[in-house]
């Protein structure tokens, strides 16, 4: 059967059409390292950074370009995040300061916290979700106020049951009633297809992955953050109260190379040694893609496609869908557990007589199947893109309706 790709939340496919070529380009042809050196190699792929960190900063409402720092991805920036404003910015002895999370969050920010609440840096306070995996945002807001809190981690929206978060409401709720909290939001999921304002938000520290809704190559992401979260002040960022955890070569000036610790200026302060030119470029074709829906197109497309699902088998008591039903409240994507099979088989059924990859299990968030009662067997995720079509998503309904019948 021919390949119908309906997993989109782990890495999307199709990418933007332009992205093979322009990581193809930076492969083939000469290239030169962002800041390392005054050749025209040097300054052009230096000039390719510029340019993404630019429209990256213009998607989220930045301030400034400088303050988006690239990285490997989200999961590398929430680790820089979470551990400079912790591990690396210890507390006097007896000041163990806490961490407001939630019960369904991504192991990109379950197990830098755990790591670091066992080493005895940090307590975490952990809000639960409703039945459809919502998180009050008046919960989230009064715990951080009750004292100790440093900040605020949470995503945009689950991985594993669609759900978008009231980001807008805690940024607010935190600026009126615990102001010196950070907000750090993962945006991996939501990154492209929601709208995310960084400023009207009062985000903090945004992390986002290139290679899911923004339809970039693997290998690329990244950080905003915001004055509060870095200040450039005193050396190597002893300003913080985020400070760096990777220490390296900066490139730039003369002086910037003599010193002994990283210039504190955003975002090289954060961006130590070669950087994934190659990945870079290929984000930079993608954004760039005009042919591919984005933002509320993006939206509506995957939501139409998961309409079909819902409409289809929303009122089916043999498939028990996670989260809420009906697709106003979630983004695109919808996981599910049918009667009589393990997510495993279904998963396995699903791409081996019909083509379709979806993914089994737990997500990476054990803490989401936990709340839905189905830690110990996971369930089945769809989540189409921007590019899958009726006719694709009409050959998935096709197949879970002959499973159901078998």
């Amino acid at each position: 059967p021919r390949l119908i790709y309906l997993d989109n939340g782990s890495t999307s496919w199709p990418k933007a059409p332009s992205v093979a070529h322009a990581v193809a380009e930076a492969v083939t042809h000469p290239v030169g390292n962002p800041g390392r050196g005054q050749h025209h190699l040097a300054k052009a792929t230096g000039e390719v950074t510029m340019r993404l960190r630019r429209l990256l900063a213009e998607r989220i409402n930045a301030p400034s370009p400088e303050r988006v720092c690239l990285s490997s991805g989200a999961t590398a920036s929430m680790n820089m995040a979470l551990l400079g404003l912790l591990w690396f910015n210890p507390r006097p002895a007896g000041e163990r300061p806490i961490v407001v999370t939630t019960a369904i969050e991504h192991n990109a920010v379950r197990r830098p916290l755990l790591h670091q609440q066992r080493e005895g840096v940090c307590d975490i306070v952990e809000i639960p979700c409703d039945a459809e995996g919502f998180v009050e945002a008046e919960a989230v807001v009064e715990a951080a106020a009750a004292g100790r809190c440093v900040a605020v981690v949470m995503s945009a929206c689950s991985n594993v049951l669609g759900t978008i978060q009231p980001i807008e409401a805690v940024g607010r709720g935190l600026r009126e009633r615990a102001p010196g909290v950070l907000f750090i939001v993962d945006a991996a999921q939501s990154m492209g297809v929601l709208p995310m304002d960084v400023q009207a938000m009062g985000v903090d520290v945004l992390v986002f992955s290139g290679h899911k809704a923004l339809l970039g190559p693997a290998g690329i992401g990244g950080a905003y953050l915001s004055e509060r979260a870095y200040s450039t002040t005193g050396v190597a960022g002893e300003g913080g109260p985020i400070r760096p955890t990777c220490f390296g070569g900066t490139g730039g000036t003369l002086t910037g190379s003599l010193e002994a610790f990283n210039p504190p200026a955003m975002p090289g302060v954060f961006e130590v040694g070669t950087t994934n030119t190659i990945g870079q470029a290929g984000l930079l074709a993608a954004l760039e893609d005009e042919g591919v829906p984005t933002g509320e197109a993006s939206l509506a497309q995957e939501r139409r496609l998961l309409g079909m699902f819902f409409e289809r088998f929303g009122g089916e008591e043999r498939v028990r869908i996670l989260g809420p039903r009906g697709v106003d409240r979630r983004h695109g994507l919808v996981s599910f557990n049918l009667d009589g099979y393990t997510a495993q088989e279904v998963s396995t059924l699903l791409d081996t007589e019909w083509g379709i990859v979806t993914r089994a299990g737990l997500h990476c968030a054990p803490g989401a199947h936990r709340a839905m009662g189905t830690l110990e067997q996971g369930a089945v995720r769809v989540s189409p893109g921007p590019l899958t079509t009726e006719a694709e998503m009409g050959v998935l309904l096709e197949a879970v309706g002959q499973l159901l019948e078998s």
